[in-house]
């Protein structure tokens, strides 16, 4: 994942002043307010993808064959894959027919795979397998990561700007609140990463042509400054 911090300071809103009471005297102080805002992008590199196994099977043989559909799934590509739902059951003739479903996040390149061997799979033997794409979004942890490092780098900028606000013209103020507002609802810019062409059919996975996918993280923070 790449980010691509930067920082901007809006300007300055205003300068004011109030008073705050203690004891018998009345203390005013000035403060000045004031917006900025830093943004980020994150570059998806991992694709949430759910891959079904059907089989039919005889009770005895049951777990076997949902075990050997994970093993092929893994044997395709080696990632940490999480067995979401398993169905069973029982037709007329006695067999039963297995649905197991199975979700992990696996780069581009490992999709094309996965899609190219189930294009290719031997459906004699009584197994099949079906790939669907879930999400190119990047995981929800990233993202709150990502905005939990914007807000640093704000305070960490707006500490800094201070310190030559106060140099620069002879003052004392401190940061006396900084609230931070997320001004995204996180929509990706290329919410399709492969595009279809005109003549694309389901078995044919030969005409999905990759797209770069990134999503923009914006924060924004009001500050207050305080005169000491």
């Amino acid at each position: 994942m790449k980010k691509l911090i930067s920082v901007c300071l809006i300007g300055l809103v205003g300068s004011v002043s109030f008073a705050v009471a203690n004891s018998d005297n009345c203390i005013e102080y000035n403060t000045i307010k004031y917006t900025t805002q830093a943004e980020t992008t994150i570059k998806s590199d991992s694709i949430l993808v759910e891959v079904t196994g059907y089989a039919t099977t005889t009770l005895d043989k049951q777990n076997s064959v949902e075990n050997q559909i994970t093993d092929s799934i893994n044997n395709i590509v080696k990632s940490d894959w999480k067995v979401k739902n398993i169905e069973q059951k029982t037709s007329n003739s006695g067999a039963i027919n297995i649905t197991i479903q199975l979700q992990s996040r696996i780069s581009q390149g490992d999709l094309n795979k996965l899609q190219q061997v189930i294009e290719n799979q031997d459906r004699s033997s009584g197994k099949r397998l079906v790939v669907k794409v879930l999400d190119y979004n990047p995981p929800a942890k990233e993202v709150e990561a990502a905005k939990q490092q914007l807000m640093i780098q704000l305070f960490k900028d707006t500490r800094d700007y201070l310190a030559n606000f106060n140099k620069q013209t002879n003052s004392s103020y401190i940061i006396q609140s900084m609230q931070y507002t997320d001004i995204n609802e996180y929509q990706s810019r290329n919410t399709v990463m492969l595009m279809k062409s005109a003549a694309y059919n389901e078995s044919d996975t030969s005409n999905y042509n990759p797209v770069a996918i990134s999503q923009d993280i914006n924060i924004k923070a009001n500050v207050t400054f305080m005169e000491k």
